[in-house]
């Protein structure tokens, strides 16, 4: 299918009114200040005003000595609710609670769940695998006082866009691990699986299409540490050797996206291993196009897709 109509005429006004920085020369400071700046462009014609909850909080946790921000999403006054943990994309290098704000939102909304932001450490301040750490650190939190903000310490599930979804899905390895816990979904939108880069995809729409190659490696750049392999299992979920145990999982790639190959090869690494998959690549889309409501109907549909699955998951309407 040809690229949506609507997202060819953004791309080129994109590249109009807030062209692409030179990669090789801009700091991740000044590109985090760029990311935002971008968002505010877009967003009035891109997304919907922010939706209004029963509740919205900012916190912290601490892991390690260091303060991470939270803000929780609370739809509705019912206790018990379940709890979507969100981690938000950026390449591990941008982006932040307020990027991700009206999404989840429209996630709390939709789902009648208590969506947790995590604003996690970024590179290169804070390389591989601080961000996964943080993300499992505040899981942990969410479990231990779930009676604090109404929520569900039984029903957990995470849920995060590009290096987001990279983030949830380490969060269910480490949870697996270390047994803390249980983690009963898992959302990875078009998630970036594999640190090698090595997909067709990545050479196939290498540019045009907002995430481009050149800036993948640039946040790869930044995150990556020496002291661990490009292809351990957190860094690169498609390398991992055992995925037997993790939970459900609902995979949503997007045709016009240099990381689908590797969102529907880890989709299959997960079916092969025994677990519950549902994937989707949604045509003439592009990377972050769920952040698009107000200007595509895919992304309504999806997203309506997401949160009827999470109450299906949960019970109805998002209870027991």
């Amino acid at each position: 299918m040809a690229l949506h109509w609507k997202l060819n005429l953004l791309l080129k006004a994109n590249s109009l009114v807030h062209p692409a920085p030179d990669i090789k020369k801009i700091s991740p400071q000044e590109f985090r200040k760029y990311n935002e700046n971008g968002y505010k462009k877009l967003f009035p014609i891109v997304e919907y005003k922010s939706l209004k909850l029963y509740e919205i909080k900012d916190t912290f946790f601490e892991n390690d000595g260091f303060k991470v921000p939270l803000r929780i999403y609370k739809p509705t006054i019912q206790r018990k609710l379940p709890i979507l943990m969100f981690f938000h994309a950026g390449g591990f290098v941008i982006g932040n609670i307020n990027t991700h704000d009206k999404l989840c939102r429209r996630l709390a909304k939709l789902s009648n769940c208590i969506v947790i932001s995590v604003d996690y450490r970024l590179a290169p301040e804070y390389k591989f695998p601080t961000a996964h750490y943080d993300c499992y650190g505040a899981t942990q939190w969410a479990f231990e006082n779930a009676h604090t903000f109404g929520g569900n310490p039984l029903q957990i599930a995470v849920c995060g866009d590009s290096a987001g979804g990279n983030l949830a899905a380490g969060v269910c390895m480490l949870a697996k691990e270390k047994a803390n816990f249980e983690i009963s979904y898992q959302i990875l939108l078009y998630p970036c699986t594999d640190g090698k880069l090595s997909k067709p995809s990545i050479e196939n729409l290498s540019k045009g299409y907002i995430l481009t190659k050149d800036i993948m490696e640039y946040f790869l750049k930044h995150y990556t540490n020496p002291q661990f392999p490009i292809t351990h299992h957190l860094f690169s979920p498609m390398y991992a050797q055992n995925l037997e145990g993790l939970p459900p999982a609902m995979i949503i790639t997007g045709e016009y996206d240099p990381l689908k190959d590797e969102g529907k090869q880890y989709a299959e690494n997960l079916a092969n291993a025994g677990v519950k998959v549902t994937f989707q690549e949604c045509k003439g889309m592009i990377h972050l196009f769920l952040q698009m409501p107000k200007l595509l109907k895919t992304a309504r549909k999806t997203l309506k897709m997401i949160s009827d699955t999470l109450k299906t998951e949960f019970g109805m309407n998002g209870r027991l």
